[in-house]
């Protein structure tokens, strides 16, 4: 499974509705999310990964998500290979997780490049 982008996305947390307010970001401007999946990593941090669908959009998408307040940085995997893994729960189906690997990264703060 290869998505237009995959980005990684560290927010602030404040409120449960940082998921809903990345993904509206990108609804706004008609770009495909095939899959989202999320984390909290501290009290004080949430990680998102998404994966996106190619879009003539995307690229104003990614640098108005990282002008969002609450939004620490946007970063694209540019060379993105995702792995899809189901953790089976109970013998029933299960889980689907998306796993990326890569070894490129474009970092975007507040509108500017910045690694």
């Amino acid at each position: 499974m290869t998505p237009g982008r995959v980005i990684r996305v560290r927010a602030h947390y404040r409120d449960p509705g940082i998921v809903e307010r990345i993904a509206a970001n990108f609804r706004r401007l008609w770009v495909d999310v095939e899959w989202i999946q999320g984390s909290r990593v501290d009290q004080e941090w949430y990680e998102v990964y998404l994966g996106l669908g190619d879009s003539k959009n995307l690229d104003l998408a990614i640098l108005n998500l990282s002008k969002t307040v609450g939004v620490e940085s946007v970063e694209v995997l540019e060379d993105a290979r995702v792995d899809r893994r189901v953790i089976p729960i109970n013998g029933n189906k299960g889980i689907t997780v998306y796993v990326p690997v890569y070894s490129k990264v474009t970092r975007y703060s507040w509108g500017e490049v910045s690694g």
